[in-house]
């Protein structure tokens, strides 16, 4: 990414903005105006004409040219500036293209007016259903075109997805990408006026109104697919081109669904493993200073411990070279030192093993809390 900026030092950036407009200074370094303006103001502090200066030199005039500060300290005297990337454009546009491209080589989907050799799902939903007879013109129709989808969708190597609650799933796993359909009558609201009946009743009477809305069904078939949470792709009957007419524009914008449903799933596990890793190596500081902090507290704690345990021998030594003229104090001045050997050993980390002082340093460290995280990172 790096080879990729254009370094340019504030000379430089100073000469090119007040020589040609901004928009060709960024066209020239490969990048937005806007991008231009924040290094200008933010960054390197280079002062930029104002937005008549142009307008005064095409008529002739010689404006005053305000000349590059000094720096300060903490200004660079140079930056990278990073080239702008064009946004990918939308899912409707790539489908149109890949659609515009294919136009000589789309699939020629036939749909049949009757069911004769119907795709094995739509058999089953046949016989669910109650079979053919039961079926009203459009939901015959529906059948149709989704037998002729499927077929189709199958011949060119993409497999049905049944679902375990269903007996017929609407999905099809195109490549490594499971791609959900419907196919469907949208209904349109319209206003209908009120009868005589819902006219007395009070809340109509209140608001003083004499229709209501109703969903009617529009007659007309969609072909939606799913390509986000609520939102969808669109087909549907005009006056110029039914549903069976643009089949071959659907197949192939279901593939241009799934490829482009990949490639921006790997896009954002790329955008989430390059933010992690930067996330990481600015937080390594924290934690780290974390870690050696709870070391030293630790360190600071045994070598605190073995002084008060080298305290209390050398107390006991001195009581027990005082009681050596009596025996009686002698014995138990004796037996007080045997009576706490115990509590040095674990007072005194250096009692038994040196191993001992290494294994309370190396015992596992609580991560540091949010708030020390916030702190750093603001």
């Amino acid at each position: 990414m790096d080879s990729k900026r254009k370094p340019v030092t504030r000379t430089q950036l100073h000469d090119l903005v007040w020589s040609v407009p901004l928009t060709k200074v960024a066209q020239d370094l490969g990048t937005k105006a806007s991008e231009i303006r924040r290094i200008c103001d933010h960054i390197l502090h280079v002062p930029r004409p104002d937005s008549g200066y142009w307008s005064r030199i095409r008529k002739g005039e010689a404006p005053d040219r305000t000349p590059l500060p000094a720096p300060t300290p903490k200004t660079p005297q140079s930056v990278k500036v990073a080239p702008y990337q064009q946004p990918r454009p939308p899912l409707r546009v790539l489908i149109k293209r890949a659609v515009a491209e294919a136009a000589a080589h789309l699939p020629h989907l036939s749909v049949a007016l009757t069911l004769e050799d119907p795709h094995p799902q739509i058999a089953a939903r046949l016989a669910e259903s109650g079979g053919k007879a039961t079926l009203s013109k459009l939901q015959m129709r529906t059948h149709c075109i989704e037998d002729a989808f499927l077929k189709c969708m199958e011949k060119r190597g993409h497999r049905l997805q049944l679902s375990k609650n269903e007996t017929f799933s609407r999905s099809f796993l195109v490549g490594d990408e499971l791609i959900t359909y419907t196919i469907y009558e949208p209904s349109f609201q319209r206003r209908v006026l009120l009868s005589a009946k819902e006219l007395a009743q009070p809340w109509n009477v209140a608001h003083g109104k004499n229709w209501r809305q109703v969903l009617v069904p529009s007659g007309n078939l969609r072909f939606a697919i799913n390509v986000g949470y609520r939102r969808e792709q669109k087909w549907e009957d005009t006056k110029n081109q039914s549903l069976e007419s643009q089949l071959g524009a659907i197949v192939i914008a279901m593939e241009v669904i799934a490829a482009e449903t990949v490639r921006n799933r790997n896009e954002r596990e790329k955008q989430s493993t390059q933010f992690q890793k930067e996330l990481d190596r600015k937080l390594h500081p924290v934690y780290q200073k974390h870690y050696d902090d709870a070391r030293w507290e630790r360190l600071h704690q045994l070598a605190s411990d073995r002084r008060q345990a080298e305290l209390v021998r050398s107390f006991l030594s001195a009581l027990a070279k005082a009681a050596s003229n009596d025996e009686k104090l002698a014995a138990k001045a004796k037996q007080l030192t045997l009576s706490v050997q115990g509590y040095l050993r674990q007072l005194d980390p250096l009692s038994d093993s040196p191993k001992d002082v290494f294994r309370i340093l190396d015992k596992p460290v609580p991560s540091p809390s949010d708030l020390d995280l916030m702190t750093f990172l603001s």
